[in-house]
């Protein structure tokens, strides 16, 4: 420990310019802090001990996937961010990261793996695929569906897509999850029947359901060709699951048809795993305060975005 005469402190960074870089789905989960005297070192085996509060709400996140990051460099030092060698721990609301030396600090979430489901499908008396993880999703293979005993997966990519794409004219919003269904190209003697939970029914009017459809390109894995499948799409009467039928597997999902001219993004990545932690496409900070709701009565919060210089 520090001599009795030494004053340290502990600064919130406020400056997003110093924050530590992230890979795509890695999510900032603490503040940033800055730790002086910057310099100050510990043994090895006496570690000092930060103690950050994060946002995770994800009680069955393991630490393994916490990542606390050290950036060794002064107030008016060039950051230079690397992983601490010391596993960080959560306790309670508080995440303990262990550290050799005083400098600036933060903690990573990396990404969660996607949920996946596996079965054994026969020939002859079909069967059925589904996860836990995504109440609602279905997967029916009828008889002769295929012509031999196959093992298929599908993969729950929530909001996001297998591979980075941004498109400005892909203004259609997001409808269900996205999904990754395998053996990529396997076309089915008969259509199998695919139900998914379909997000914000009730909050959307004027607009249908359609099914887009990407198949795989072992030679282009940087980028997902997607187009409108066609497929019928029936929506049960709560408004809650779509079902639609496919002829081949590949990757999937449903986007909300809307008028050119009106830009909704619905996104629903975060209701299961993530549970509001999320890596969105803008730099943004919201809070809300709520009290508990009566039982006839709903809450929420309602966020604005532009982008700067345009309304």
């Amino acid at each position: 420990f520090p001599p009795a005469s030494l004053t340290c402190a502990i600064d919130i960074v406020n400056d997003v310019s110093l924050y530590p870089p992230r890979k795509p789905r890695e999510i900032l989960i603490t503040p940033v802090v800055r730790v002086t005297p910057h310099g100050l070192t510990f043994p090895p085996s006496s570690p000092a001990v930060l103690s950050l509060p994060h946002c995770l709400s994800n009680d069955s996140c393991l630490d393994a996937y916490l990542m606390p990051m050290c950036s060794n460099t002064g107030p008016h030092q060039v950051t230079s961010w690397e992983p601490l060698p010391l596993l960080a721990q959560r306790l309670h609301n508080h995440i303990i990261v262990p550290t050799t030396h005083f400098s600036m600090f933060a903690v990573l979430l990396l990404p969660l793996p996607y949920p996946t489901a596996q079965a054994i499908i026969s020939p002859e008396e079909g069967g059925t695929l589904h996860t836990p993880e995504l109440p609602g999703f279905v997967v029916q293979f009828p008889p002769c569906a295929l012509t031999s005993a196959t093992m298929v997966q599908a993969t729950v990519y929530y909001a996001d897509e297998p591979y980075h794409t941004l498109r400005e004219e892909e203004v259609a919003p997001l409808a269900s999850t996205c999904l990754g269904l395998e053996p990529h190209g396997v076309v089915f003697c008969h259509p199998v029947k695919v139900s998914l939970p379909v997000l914000g029914s009730h909050y959307v009017v004027g607009a249908q359901l359609k099914v887009w459809c990407a198949p795989f390109n072992p030679e282009r894995t940087d980028v997902l060709e997607w187009a409108e499948l066609g497929s019928i799409v029936n929506v049960s009467p709560d408004g809650l699951v779509a079902t639609f039928e496919l002829k081949h597997f590949s990757f999937f999902k449903l986007m909300w048809t809307y008028c050119r001219d009106t830009v909704v993004r619905i996104r629903d990545g975060a209701m299961f795993v993530y549970k509001g932690l999320r890596n969105i496409d803008v730099n943004m900070s919201c809070q809300v305060l709520l009290s508990p709701p009566l039982p006839d009565q709903t809450c929420g919060m309602i966020i604005v975005g532009y982008k700067f210089g345009k309304p």
